[in-house]
């Protein structure tokens, strides 16, 4: 999966107030873990009934990482994801 730490050195994030141009309000964070939901993807399934499946942000994590792994990504790269990555 690559060096997860180098690649995401070369990752910059922007916090509330960078995006917003100032503090807008207060957010509580709650402690995540491997295993924590990170969203809830509802479909149909086989039977027609709808039902919903939780994805873990370890999930997203790898995904994540494979993307920026196998197509280079970096900080010059652009990238259009067409497909949403919950199909």
């Amino acid at each position: 999966m690559g060096n997860r730490k180098e690649i995401y050195s070369k990752v910059e994030f922007l916090s509330i107030e960078e995006i917003c141009g100032g503090p807008t309000f207060q957010i509580s964070t709650p402690a995540l873990e491997e295993n924590s939901v990170a969203y809830i993807m509802f479909t149909s399934g086989s039977t027609g009934s709808p039902k919903g499946v939780t994805i873990s942000h370890k999930n997203v994590m790898r995904f994540i990482d494979w993307i920026l792994t196998d197509f280079s990504l970096g900080p010059e790269k652009r990238l259009l994801n067409v497909n949403p990555m919950y199909f």
